[in-house]
C-alpha cells in the first residue's frame, strides 16, 4: 500500500508535468503501517521520504512522553482529513453493493456477475469496481472538503471540546 501511494503519486505528477517531476508531496495520517519503524526506514532507503509530508520544526514536540513519537511522523486518525476515509470508502462500498444487486439473477459464472460468494469471487468483484469508481469528479471534491476542513478546524482552533461541544 505505501509502495502504491508514492509509486502512482509520482506517476501522475510525471504524466501531468510530461517530465520526470520531483517535485510533489503525499500525507496520509498516522495508519500504524505507515509510521512504524521498519516502514520509516524503507520509505527513506527508497528515496520516498522527501517526499512524505511530515511535522518539521518541533511542531508535534509538545505531546506527551508517551505520544512522542508523534514528533517525527504525522498524528492520529483523521477521517476528516483523509477523502478516502471520510466519504470515498463508502462511494466504493455502495458501487459494489449496488453492482451485487443489479446482477443477483444472473448464474454464477457469467462474465458480468457481481458477487461475494466467495472470497475470490469478492476480490474480482473489488477490482473491478476498483478499476473506475470513485469517478475524479468525486476524489476532486472530497480533497477540497478536506482542504476546507483543515481551515474550519484552524478556525475553531481544534475538532472539539472532550464533552463534544463546539463551543
Amino acid at each position: 500500500m505505501v509502495e502504491h501511494i508514492f509509486e502512482e503519486t509520482k506517476a501522475h505528477m510525471q504524466e501531468i508535468h510530461e517530465e520526470d517531476c520531483d517535485d510533489w508531496w503525499v500525507y496520509h495520517n498516522a495508519l500504524s503501517l505507515m509510521t512504524a519503524t521498519t516502514t520509516r526506514a524503507w520509505v527513506e532507503e527508497k528515496g520516498y521520504l522527501k517526499h512524505w509530508i511530515l511535522p518539521e520544526c518541533g511542531l508535534n514536540a509538545h505531546t506527551p512522553k508517551h505520544k512522542r513519537y508523534y514528533s517525527q511522523a504525522p498524528v492520529g486518525n483523521s477521517p476528516e482529513l483523509m477523502p478516502w476515509d471520510c466519504s470515498l470508502n463508502k462511494d466504493f462500498d455502495y458501487a459494489i453493493d449496488y453492482r451485487v444487486l443489479q446482477t443477483h439473477r444472473l448464474p454464477e459464472d457469467h462474465e458480468l456477475k457481481f458477487s461475494y460468494t466467495t472470497p475470490s469471487h469478492g476480490s474480482y468483484c473489488l477490482r473491478r469496481v476498483y478499476e473506475f469508481n470513485p469517478r475524479s469528479e468525486r476524489i476532486a471534491h472530497d480533497v477540497n472538503q478536506s482542504l476546507q476542513h483543515l481551515v474550519d478546524i484552524m478556525e475553531w482552533e481544534g475538532c472539539g471540546h472532550r464533552s463534544g461541544d463546539w463551543e
